[in-house]
């Protein structure tokens, strides 16, 4: 009986913090538009532990910045990325959703971050 009530403690904390660590990550990125939130709107609402990279992507013009940050998780400490075109937010979400984008840059953005920067 203890080791039944013991599991299912155990089970419940698990699933408390998958959700609440979820929710943070939901509600961080409701304040964040595509294509609208500026680097300075976003540098205001202040993302903690953020760390800035420049990125130059061959022939584009246009100026990138890739924003890392970390959130607590239940699988410990994620790095989640913010993607920058011109001081426009353009994409958010964990390394590997970069690759999984329909969208070529964002792509090739997250191919730089793996490749260059996360060595």
């Amino acid at each position: 009986m203890a080791t039944k009530l013991i599991k299912t403690l155990i089970y419940s904390t698990f699933i408390l913090l998958v959700i609440s660590c979820s929710t943070y990550v939901y509600k961080q990125n409701k304040k964040f538009v595509l294509f609208e939130t500026t680097y300075a709107k976003f540098d205001d609402i202040g993302v903690s532990g953020q760390k800035e990279h420049n990125v130059s992507l061959e022939n584009d013009s246009n100026n990138y910045m890739i924003v890392e940050s970390k959130i607590d998780h239940v699988a410990g400490r994620l790095k989640y990325l913010y993607a920058f075109r011109n001081d426009t937010l353009i994409y958010f979400g964990y390394p590997y959703q970069f690759s999984q984008s329909n969208d070529s840059t964002v792509n090739e953005l997250g191919e730089y971050y793996s490749t260059k920067i996360n060595k």
